[in-house]
This record gives C-alpha cells, sequence and structure tokens, in this order.
C-alpha cells in the first residue's frame, strides 16, 4: 500500500483557460490581433457586447466565455476608449478581467460575425478622433489633445503656465 496521496490538480485559471500568456496576464491586456484569435476560437461564446461610461470614459465591453474544469469562465475585455489620464486613445489594446457567471448571461449568445461587426463599428466611429489625435501630435508634440467630443485642449501650456504664476 502506498503513503502517496493522489491531488486533483488546481482548476485552470482564466487566463490560462484564455490561452493569455505572460505578457498579457502581467500587463492585464491583449491587443487588436490577439483579441480576433480569442473570438474566433471555436471554443470561444460571445455573451454580451455594450457601451458602456467609467473612470476611463465610455468604453467598449466584450464578454465571452469559455469552458473550464467547472463550467464555463468568463472573461470581458473592455476597449476603444479615449484614455483621459492618459490623454492618448486605445484602439490597439483591450484591457481584460475574469466575469462573473451568471445562467441568464450564459443563455446570451451573439453571432462571432456580428460581434466583429460591432466592434468594428464602435472603431470606424472613434477612428476619426483617435487620428485627428495621432497627426496633431506628430505636428504639436503632447500640447495638444483630441477628445471624443472633438475638443482641443492644450493641456501641457496650461501646466506650464500655472507653474509660471
Amino acid at each position: 500500500m502506498s503513503n502517496e496521496h493522489v491531488t486533483k490538480p488546481a482548476p485552470k485559471r482564466p487566463h490560462e483557460v484564455f490561452g493569455l500568456n505572460e505578457q498579457e496576464r502581467l500587463y492585464w491586456r491583449v491587443n487588436q490581433k490577439r483579441l480576433d484569435e480569442i473570438l474566433d476560437d471555436d471554443q470561444t461564446i460571445v455573451h454580451k457586447i455594450q457601451e458602456s461610461s467609467n473612470t476611463f470614459g465610455e468604453l467598449l465591453f466584450v464578454t465571452t466565455s469559455r469552458p473550464g474544469d467547472q463550467g464555463r469562465v468568463a472573461m470581458t475585455f473592455y476597449g476603444l476608449v479615449y484614455h483621459e489620464h492618459r490623454e492618448r486613445w486605445l484602439t490597439n489594446e483591450w484591457f481584460w478581467y475574469q466575469a462573473n457567471v451568471y445562467p441568464e448571461m450564459m443563455r446570451e449568445q451573439i453571432d462571432k460575425e456580428e460581434a466583429k461587426e460591432m466592434i468594428q463599428q464602435r472603431l470606424e466611429s472613434i477612428f476619426p478622433y483617435s487620428q485627428a489625435q495621432q497627426a496633431i501630435k506628430e505636428m504639436y508634440g503632447s500640447a495638444v489633445v483630441l477628445n471624443q467630443e472633438g475638443i482641443t485642449y492644450y493641456s501641457d501650456i496650461l501646466k506650464a503656465n500655472r507653474n509660471l504664476s
């Protein structure tokens, strides 16, 4: 008789279930190409896509799930936002967090092509602002910032003026 104990392996963590690499796990974000790969995976189901606001601004949230060791594991990705604190558009970065699994959410499913179209529509709606911001930064440096409403702020100039007074 053996004294060895057979232990069950620990359940996979959400970042393991979604196959995130070390960098994606450490920085809590994936790029657009990686999000597309996750959405294209046969095991991924898209449950919800919605625009919502938080302290970062108005974001697009994409809630997905994959089969885990004990039921489905949900992950929400959010991006396509003007990040006011960083004074830049986040158009190629999707931050992620483990979402709670609710039965009613699991029943909702969005066709993957429809999901990609919704993401593309959001990108197209913010593209003029993000491209204008990039062009302005190339011309004037960080002195001006273009937000989603199209208003230009001279943030660095204002900060410098405050320091002079």
